[in-house]
């Protein structure tokens, strides 16, 4: 079985409108020769070290950056990071990262990273997927879609290659994540999944 990661919906806060919240100042980060890191393909260039990004904490947030973002940066916490990588996912590229809030100046250590590869994992039963371009690559509508387990190889992590921006992640790996306590971010059924 595997589950979408829905990094913009976070449990512990009940009215994200209300609520608090962190905005990534993703509009500022600039890395040049790098690439989207949503395309599965390794970066080739040199990186700053450390990649340096900005945030603002709203309504009251308080504490250490998401645990998993995923925008024109994705980047995680080093907790996830770590039960990641003792789970056996080994499709990641890490960048050390600092995070400075703005109107604090508090300093916090994630890794940006890169989840290499794509994987073309969408059955073609029980699927409602369309495509603009016919290609149905990087960029699918999906208004809810089954996993084919024999496209997914049992995979702990990844992207798909349908829709780049939709990550997959494995039951066990789920499961771990959960063990280790870290509730920052959802877990979606793939039949429940839009991703426009």
């Amino acid at each position: 079985m595997y589950y979408v990661i829905d990094y913009l919906t976070n449990p512990l806060v009940p009215d994200p409108e209300e609520g608090p919240f962190l905005e990534i100042h993703e509009e500022d980060i600039y890395l040049p020769g790098s690439p989207a890191w949503q395309t599965g393909d390794r970066i080739e260039s040199a990186l700053p070290q450390p990649i340096e990004i900005e945030a603002t904490a709203h309504h009251g947030y308080q504490g250490p950056p998401h645990d998993y973002f995923d925008g024109s940066i994705a980047f995680m916490s080093p907790r996830l990071l770590k039960v990641l990588h003792d789970s056996g996912v080994d499709n990641l590229d890490t960048y050390p990262t600092v995070i400075t809030y703005r109107k604090t100046g508090e300093k916090h250590h994630v890794f940006s990273f890169n989840l290499l590869g794509l994987i073309s994992a969408v059955a073609d039963e029980g699927s409602n997927i369309s495509s603009a371009d016919g290609d149905f690559k990087m960029d699918t509508s999906i208004e809810g879609f089954e996993v084919d387990l024999s496209k997914a190889h049992n995979v702990g992590l990844f992207r798909l290659a349908e829709n780049c921006m939709t990550v997959l992640v494995h039951q066990r790996i789920k499961n771990a994540i959960e063990a280790a306590g870290i509730a920052t971010f959802a877990f979606i059924d793939p039949k429940d999944w839009t991703q426009l």
